[in-house]
């Protein structure tokens, strides 16, 4: 580290990220508030990642991907949305907090199967670009660029394109939010011939019933991907 580097972190420590106590390292929770998360660990459905009350072993699937087989061939989720997480998603979304994405993408790198093929393409959801301008980031897109310099894959992040503005899902029912994104996304024409053939990573910051992903998934499967994963940090319970 610089010794100017050095200096700073003795004038001004740096904090923990949850609890904001001082740390000798940033982007660091402590064991507080590293047990105030939820962690998905398992049995989870080998397809969509949601717990399982039993190990059927890793081959199992449930029954909502057996009645409703996804686009996507897996997702998995870090934790679940509340508590310390939801905080911490919230300040990286909408209060000028992007720094957070480093910690997160390094969760997400555990979610990514070891057999991974290493000519992936780790493609963020796409924000439509007036709620890019209010924001002036997208989430999806910070967490896509550090999970590709963790992991050594590509990133494409102008792969999807959202090309029509959607209402916030959080404010719709299951039914609504499938109908709101339905025919919001699609691929670039300039990417067509570099996703077909190929595997690609799909990283988001919440799923919360999955509608955004299965939209995405949906467009990247028609589009020609060899296979379609998915990574989030957090995972609403239903």
């Amino acid at each position: 580290m610089p010794p100017w580097h050095q200096i700073i972190d003795i004038i001004i420590p740096p904090l923990r990220v949850g609890c904001h106590a001082p740390v000798r390292d940033d982007q660091t929770l402590c064991a507080s508030c590293w047990q105030d998360i939820a962690w998905i660990t398992g049995p989870i459905c080998s397809v969509s990642g949601i717990p399982m009350p039993y190990d059927l072993g890793p081959d199992m699937v449930s029954p909502a991907v057996l009645a409703h087989p996804p686009a996507y061939d897996w997702a998995r989720s870090a934790a679940f949305y509340r508590d310390q997480l939801a905080r911490l998603i919230r300040r990286m979304k909408f209060s000028d907090e992007p720094d957070l994405a480093l910690l997160m993408a390094q969760w997400l790198l555990r979610l990514v199967p070891a057999d991974q093929p290493r000519n992936s393409l780790i493609v963020p959801v796409p924000l439509h670009h007036w709620r890019f301008i209010r924001r002036r980031y997208n989430q999806s897109a910070l967490l896509a660029q550090r999970l590709a310099a963790l992991s050594g894959l590509c990133l494409i992040p102008g792969l999807l394109n959202r090309h029509r503005a959607t209402a916030p899902q959080t404010s719709l029912s299951r039914p609504g939010r499938r109908a709101n994104v339905r025919g919001a996304f699609s691929i670039v024409d300039k990417y067509a011939s570099t996703i077909v053939g190929n595997a690609v990573i799909l990283v988001d910051d919440v799923i919360t019933t999955g509608s955004t992903i299965e939209a995405c998934a949906q467009v990247l499967k028609r589009g020609g991907a060899a296979s379609i994963g998915v990574v989030s940090v957090a995972r609403v319970l239903h």
